[in-house]
């Protein structure tokens, strides 16, 4: 298993939450001074985790994306401009 592969599993794992909820929920019960540093560091942690999740839909995002001349090729090869329409529109895509 390589490293990303054990980072998803990581950040993909609802056990965290759950733990974290019902230590948090434990936490605050007993009104404990003694587990404030480490609520923090589950909560960084959490935090840590989350930000790489939103990063990681981000990036997928945009690696997603068709260019103009992807959806130009696929009207062209379905039939739905002709190969004077084109040429035409590709050239402007180049000259823009």
């Amino acid at each position: 298993m390589t490293f990303q592969q054990k980072i998803n599993k990581l950040t993909n794992s609802k056990s965290w939450i759950a733990f974290l909820i019902i230590f948090g929920s434990w936490s605050i019960a007993t009104n404990n001074p003694e587990t404030e540093p480490i609520m923090f560091l589950f909560g960084l942690i959490l935090l840590i985790m989350g930000s790489y999740r939103i990063y990681k839909r981000i990036k997928l995002s945009k690696s997603n994306k068709k260019s103009p001349n992807d959806y130009l090729n696929e009207r062209y090869a379905n039939g739905e401009i002709t190969k004077e329409e084109y040429d035409k529109i590709k050239d402007d895509f180049e000259k823009s």
